[in-house]
């Protein structure tokens, strides 16, 4: 039975205690990357006598892309096993046989994956062609945006990878689609969710490249 909830608790609880979420999410990333910060610190202050050598080492280190990349991943597989057991712990062990038989009988046909194959791939391409609308009419934000990722992600090609491609998705669908989603239906209807959701997701990404077409 879904729970019947005033318009000030569906906003206040429902959404706020999904923005929670998103910032526990993100919380992780935040202290790995200061933490990172701090022993670099420690580190050249240590190491180091020369105050101006100092800032100057500890400015190259933490703006190196190869550093960025290596913190970056760090934080993302936290971040995901946070996620995936927060997901696994609160709603991983509570499917009903119904619900399993559901997902048998229902959502396991070859026709569903080949729609949801023929969606991604349509949306995929919808997203390059909003990301080169932006670049054209703000080329600036793109090109930042840009920089952005390759400081973080490019320093090495193998982890900047397997943190896109595959640490992140499952982060994030975990905490997206999985406990946010279910939390979400507690106080909204089915298309309410999926909109909520589907902004909450772009805002989570916090720049507007991503931010539109996500």
């Amino acid at each position: 039975m879904k729970k019947k909830s005033t318009i000030p608790e569906k906003i206040f609880v429902g959404v706020g205690m999904a923005l929670l979420m998103m910032l526990a999410y993100l919380a992780v990333q935040i202290v790995v990357a200061m933490g990172a910060g701090i022993v670099v610190s420690v580190y050249y202050g240590v190491t180091q006598t020369d105050v101006q050598k100092v800032t100057e080492s500890i400015q190259s280190r933490i703006t190196d892309p190869e550093f960025l990349t290596i913190v970056t991943v760090i934080g993302t597989l936290l971040s995901v096993i946070l996620s995936v057991t927060w997901y696994g712990l609160v709603y991983g062990k509570k499917k009903t046989a119904e619900e399993k038989e559901f997902f048998k009988k229902k959502v396991c046909k070859i026709p569903n994956f080949v729609t949801v194959a023929v969606a991604c791939i349509s949306v995929y391409f919808f997203a390059v062609l909003i990301v080169e609308v932006m670049t054209m009419l703000c080329p600036a934000v793109v090109e930042q945006f840009e920089e952005t990722m390759n400081m973080s992600f490019g320093g090495n090609a193998v982890l900047g990878t397997i943190a896109v491609v595959v640490l992140a998705p499952i982060g994030e669908e975990c905490l997206m689609r999985g406990v946010i989603r279910k939390w979400l239906q507690k106080y909204f209807s089915v298309p309410a969710v999926i909109l909520i959701s589907a902004v909450l997701f772009g805002v989570f990404h916090m720049n507007i490249v991503q931010g539109i077409y996500v």
